[in-house]
């Protein structure tokens, strides 16, 4: 049921079985629902149409080209209806459509660099030819509208602009710079650089557009013909937008920012994990803007030192749903769930009743509030009383990355909404699943809501224990094709449990199966297979029951090699002391968590060949390579992607400086004795295993030279070594034709030793 909008260029399977790289990706943020006769008053991308009749939804799908070595990213729409699923942008190969957004029942807005910059695009729903709507000074990204006549729509985007310069400003003033014969920098604040990239002292600022529809009759004849005409609306905050939310009908924005500092206390966010939201009121696209004009910016969260983000107002706009940590300087505390009032300007917590962090956030009534949370290497979706906390899982199974909800009003109370979600697992890519008409029963002599399903206090760790809402979920799209799994061979992960550091105390493990596994084989002792031992990075992260592109368990076992992920003490998903226990014992607990899961699945699995097992992980996981390198002889090989080599050196190369200092609970200079304990360049003495080190030379968060210092401690010391290094690649290893190069190398290095 597959058709194309734009253009003649068809549709078809682009899945390459070469490697897992060449699958078809569909993300692209939160699918967002289409709301036929009446407009939102959500704030976009949520939905909620009053009279039910959410249809559509739309999605990005990216497929990468192993001759040009590129991505390219179109956006498709899908009817809830009937599952038909429509191509409806089609640009040309490299080029990436995104950031879709409905206007009204008839178009669609989207950002594309389709013309060498990003900007925002225009595309009819019965397709067409897609047009280009503005052409800023600069890059355009977040957008978000609101239409408010036939011919008259404010638009919302971002742009990193100079402080104090405007858009065409910042254009000369990096014109300007281009031209200069010399290329030097004088930084005189933290951070000099972030991630990939160096720091060139802009902000993303939020602007508000002006478009003007040219014929009332024509759903593609939106302009902005004034390119200089744009409201910086951040202007005097004085900091970057790291999101927003836009509640159309009030007209009211809230924004997360970076603390509002004065310019010798940039430096701060290096080390302070601070973020707060401030909210203000937008003016109508026919009332024109000035610097006297900008709006009244309101911190609502300024009493809070620690992280605040992902504000949603609720459909009245009354108040606003938020994400926020205690801690101040830790960026893995949980995220608790608050709202904020704005008649009383008084701030809650809402007491969940289930120890987890909250991720995304959307509103079913005023007191309802459906969110995402990772529990158990699941990523699942909940709905919660605003008022009680109570918290009933309406999605529990696999990894659910986005959703959206389109409710619909019923009589005598009732209401009910579709859930449309992003879901992927260990054995399945991305697809869009929906739940149709979940119900949710207003009680007539309560002020609360329940939703019409059990409420549930067990950890359930399998699809058969799915919900009763989960178990009518229906798929939207294949996009990589029908019954994945089966056509690749590829199989099932099992949760495995072991006691690990603590007695008493169980870790979990995925546990998967070698391609070409016979159990009649293994029980009789004919046949050994190999162990590959995945570790995940963070360390306060998770290998979770998902779908990954980069460190995906199946490439592993599919090469014939059972696998053992162990989610050790410091791992998300499992209850915020148990993340928090990392803290000043990175080589300790989670060290033996990964040994005593090695011995036990050893134990319970003796047709797993005990003297060819390797260990392999990135970032933390690259960390434990080399901690494990120095502890213990009994891998045949290990590898190292974007590992820690040095503590010490860590902490005076990183960007985040909030990082080391809360992990290691203190500065390099006040706790030597933390960061040598834990430090693998002090037990280089010990190393014996064959090591392959990979590291990207834009990597500013764990910088190059930890792997040049491990590959010539391994070198110097004649152990079997190689040292895979992209110049073009940061922490991680995104380019295509790169990624094939990882794939193969790590896996003819395990091949080496293994087999």
């Amino acid at each position: 049921k597959t058709k194309q909008m734009e253009g003649n260029k068809s549709v078809g399977d682009r899945w390459d079985p070469e490697d897992m790289i060449w699958n078809t990706v569909v993300s692209g943020g939160h699918p967002a629902f289409f709301f036929s006769h009446q407009q939102s008053s959500h704030s976009l991308p949520s939905s909620s149409a009053d009279d039910g009749s959410s249809q559509y939804v739309l999605y990005t799908v990216t497929t990468a080209k192993r001759q040009s070595n590129t991505k390219t990213t179109h956006i498709a729409v899908t009817s809830v209806v009937d599952n038909t699923t429509l191509q409806l942008t089609n640009p040309v190969e490299g080029k990436r459509d995104s950031n879709p957004v409905w206007l009204d029942e008839t178009t669609v807005l989207f950002v594309s660099n389709r013309s060498g910059t990003a900007q925002v695009w225009q595309i009819a729903l019965r397709g067409g030819e897609a047009r280009q709507i503005t052409s800023l000074p600069l890059d355009v990204s977040d957008i978000r509208v609101r239409k408010e006549s036939e011919t008259s729509a404010t638009l919302l985007c971002c742009m990193h602009v100079k402080p104090g310069k405007s858009p065409k400003e910042t254009t000369e003033f990096d014109k300007s710079e281009e031209k200069r014969l010399d290329k030097a920098t004088l930084y005189t604040t933290l951070m000099v650089r972030q991630f990939d990239s160096f720091n060139d002292g802009k902000q993303s600022h939020l602007f508000a557009v002006t478009l003007t529809r040219t014929d009332a009759s024509n759903p593609v004849a939106w302009q902005h013909s004034d390119s200089d005409n744009v409201t910086d609306l951040t202007k005097l905050l004085d900091t970057s937008v790291i999101g927003y939310d836009f509640h159309q009908s009030s007209g009211q924005i809230a924004v997360e920012v970076f603390p509002v500092r004065a310019a010798e206390d940039k430096s701060r966010e290096a080390w302070e994990t601070n973020q707060d939201i401030y909210v203000a009121k937008l003016l109508p696209a026919t009332q024109q803007w000035d610097d006297g004009q900008l709006p009244d910016w309101v911190c609502i969260t300024a009493d809070n030192p620690a992280r605040d983000s992902s504000p949603r107002f609720s459909p009245d706009g009354d108040v606003i749903a938020y994400r926020s940590m205690a801690r101040a300087g830790y960026e893995s505390d949980k995220y608790a769930l608050k709202l904020y009032n704005f008649a009383t300007k008084a701030t809650v917590a809402v007491p969940l009743d289930i120890d987890v962090s909250v991720e995304t956030i959307r509103w079913a009534l005023s007191d309802v509030i459906i969110f995402s949370a990772a529990e158990h290497a699941r990523l699942r979706i909940y709905a919660t009383n605003a008022s009680s906390g109570v918290t009933v899982p309406l999605i529990r199974c696999h990894s659910n990355t986005a959703f959206d909800i389109s409710l619909s009003r019923g009589s005598e109370g009732t209401s009910k909404f579709k859930l449309v979600f992003l879901r992927s697992s260990l054995t399945a890519p991305h697809d869009l699943w929906i739940c149709d008409d979940v119900a949710v029963v207003r009680l007539p002599t309560s002020t609360t809501s329940q939703l019409s399903i059990p409420l549930a206090k067990t950890i359930y760790e399998s699809d058969s224990d799915a919900t009763d809402i989960e178990k009518t979920a229906r798929r939207l799209t294949a996009s990589n094709g029908e019954n994945y799994a089966q056509r690749y061979g590829l199989n099932g992960a099992q949760d495995y449990w072991c006691e690990g550091a603590v007695a008493g105390q169980q870790i979990h493990n995925w546990f998967l199966l070698p391609r070409g596994f016979d159990g009649d084989e293994a029980t009789a002792g004919k046949k050994k297979w190999p162990l590959a031992v995945v570790i995940h990075g963070g360390p306060q992260g998770c290998t979770m029951d998902a779908f990954h592109y980069r460190w995906n368990l199946q490439t592993y076992a599919s090469a014939g090699y059972a696998v053992l992920a162990p989610n050790f003490h410091g791992s998300s998903s499992f209850g915020q002391d148990f993340t928090d226990s990392i803290r000043e014992d990175w080589g300790g607990k989670p060290f033996v968590d990964i040994m005593k899961s090695v011995d036990s699945v050893l134990a319970s699995h003796p047709w797993i060949d005990s003297a060819h097992i390797a260990a392999l992980g990135g970032s933390y996981g690259g960390y434990m390579t080399y901690w494990i390198n120095g502890q213990t002889d009994r891998f045949k090989c290990l590898v190292s992607h974007a590992g820690l080599f040095d503590t010490h050196h860590f902490f005076f190369s990183t960007e985040e400086l909030f990082f080391p200092t809360w992990d290691f609970a203190g500065f390099p200079w006040d706790k030597p004795e933390v960061y040598d304990k834990w430090s693998p360049v002090r037990y280089v003495q010990n190393w014996k295993t064959p090591t392959l080190v990979i590291h990207g030379a834009k990597d500013y968060r764990v910088v190059d030279t930890n792997a040049i210092g491990a590959f010539n401690a391994l070198q110097r010391r004649g152990i079997p070594s190689a040292f895979l290094h992209f110049a073009d690649e940061s922490h991680w290893v995104a380019k295509p034709m790169n990624s094939v190069v990882w794939h193969k190398t790590v896996l003819d290095w395990l091949a080496k030793y293994l087999h």
